[in-house]
């Protein structure tokens, strides 16, 4: 039973001083997308594979600034129809701006 209590007592007071700690101040994001098309058109169903990145820096507990970045590919599309041509299909996407978090200091954070 001592055991316990000091066990308890330990993890009580270790747990104290992770909540003290502040959040980080920059974050990073990397990540595999992928997405299967079916266009139901002249146009082929196809998969596009790509990566995501995101990279944020935060001014404050609840304010910071994010970058996310985003490659897609997917080669030899092809078109239905008497002349079979087939399409390269590679796509980017970027967004920027600023990110508002509410309750940084709970264990969820929206």
């Amino acid at each position: 039973m001592k055991k316990l209590a000091l066990m308890l007592g330990c993890m009580f007071l270790l747990g104290t001083l992770v909540g003290a700690q502040e959040g980080p101040k920059s974050e990073i994001f990397l990540g595999y997308s992928y997405l299967r098309t079916g266009t139901g058109g002249q146009v082929n169903a196809f998969n596009n594979n790509g990566g995501l990145g995101s990279l944020q820096y935060n001014f404050t507990d609840h304010i910071g600034l994010v970058g996310e970045l985003g490659g897609f590919h997917a080669g030899n599309v092809s078109i239905k129809g008497p002349d079979l041509r087939s399409l390269d299909q590679t796509f980017f996407s970027y967004q920027f701006g600023p990110r508002f978090s509410l309750n940084k200091t709970g264990r969820i954070t929206p």
